[in-house]
């Protein structure tokens, strides 16, 4: 299984982990969502937003270690990025739990696992290309073949 692994290109790597790390992080959210919604009796926007906050908090400081492994950048700069996208997340988020509660009839809890999915595709995406994206080497690296006379 690791030799596997190992001859998997690095993006299908990073993408398997973010999905693993976000499915943890997702039923944390889940959890935690529900937790405020049905015990606590929190507003469900406000308490989308507030356990969105806290998992990313958690979900973060797992895809810098282990998805991205990364330590180039000073960790708040990153942290700033992360929430960025996060941030954008949580509005599109909560935009698309909004309607499909408010406008569809959704049940919410099926909703949230809706919106979850779509913002999965966004917050991958920017992370990958924006906030850790010092550490992702090169798809491709030519190497420098010694001159002969066939390369003429």
């Amino acid at each position: 299984m690791r030799a596997l692994w190992q001859k998997m290109p690095l993006p299908a790597q990073q993408a398997i982990c973010y999905a693993f790390i976000g499915g943890l992080s997702f039923c944390s959210d889940f959890l935690f969502y529900a937790f405020l919604t049905r015990v606590v009796g929190v507003y469900y926007l406000l308490a989308n937003i507030t356990s969105f906050i806290f998992i990313g908090t958690l979900n973060f400081l797992a895809n810098r270690r282990l998805t991205f492994k990364h330590r180039g950048i000073p960790e708040a700069k990153q942290y700033l990025k992360f929430f960025i996208v996060a941030g954008t997340g949580v509005l599109l988020n909560t935009s698309i739990l909004g309607a499909l509660v408010s406008f569809f009839n959704v049940y919410d809890l099926a909703a949230k696992g809706v919106a979850a999915f779509f913002v999965f595709f966004w917050n991958f995406g920017v992370n990958r290309f924006w906030t850790f994206k010092h550490q992702n080497p090169p798809l491709v690296t030519r190497q420098k073949l010694p001159y002969t006379a066939v390369n003429d």
